[in-house]
């Protein structure tokens, strides 16, 4: 199994297009390196991730719908609690779904598996999930730190900075996680 990680910047590594064992020669270069952004035709931005991505972590945020598992009960709904494992549940089930979304029904328009949308993703609900690290705005304080509740206010102050950065991660940087 290969693994690639690449960044899609001019004159940067790109997923070879040929598996040659050849070493590198000039001619063989050129095939190696996109062209420059300019000299480009598919500089349309795929904001297909990005949406399933902020879409999921609405959905899956711990305590918003649902809490699986609840405090009292296997599942509770509404209840803006949250606690470690309920956030390991929901991260595994936004894993299992952003996976069956990206690379499964190919939601974007890649020719190959990207996996950085997929992990990116779920870093990055891990670390925003309102209440694990930290709440912005609190219940009593402005900004609350382990505090393992959530409410609306942050919830959406949450999926704001879920946004920004996974945009800025994929879409501005043009990270890429290949597998081949």
């Amino acid at each position: 199994m290969a693994f690639w990680v690449g960044y899609d910047f001019d004159l940067q590594p790109f997923p070879p297009h040929t598996t040659s064992t050849i070493p590198l020669l000039f001619a063989d270069i050129s095939s190696r390196y996109r062209p420059l952004r300019s000299q480009r035709s598919d500089t349309m931005t795929d904001w297909g991730p990005v949406f399933v991505a902020v879409v999921l972590f609405v959905l899956f945020t711990p305590g918003l719908l649902f809490q699986l598992p609840g405090r009292s009960r296997l599942i509770e709904f509404g209840n803006f609690q949250t606690s470690g494992a309920s956030i390991l549940v929901h991260s595994i089930l936004y894993f299992a779904v952003i996976c069956i979304l990206l690379l499964g029904i190919q939601v974007h328009m890649r020719v190959m598996a990207d996996w950085a949308p997929v992990i990116i993703g779920v870093v990055l609900f891990v670390l925003l999930s309102p209440g694990l690290l930290f709440q912005l705005p609190g219940h009593s304080r402005p900004v609350e730190f382990g505090s393992m509740k959530t409410n609306g206010k942050a919830v959406v102050v949450h999926t704001l900075i879920f946004f920004a950065v996974f945009t800025i991660l994929i879409l501005a940087l043009h990270i890429h996680i290949y597998t081949g």
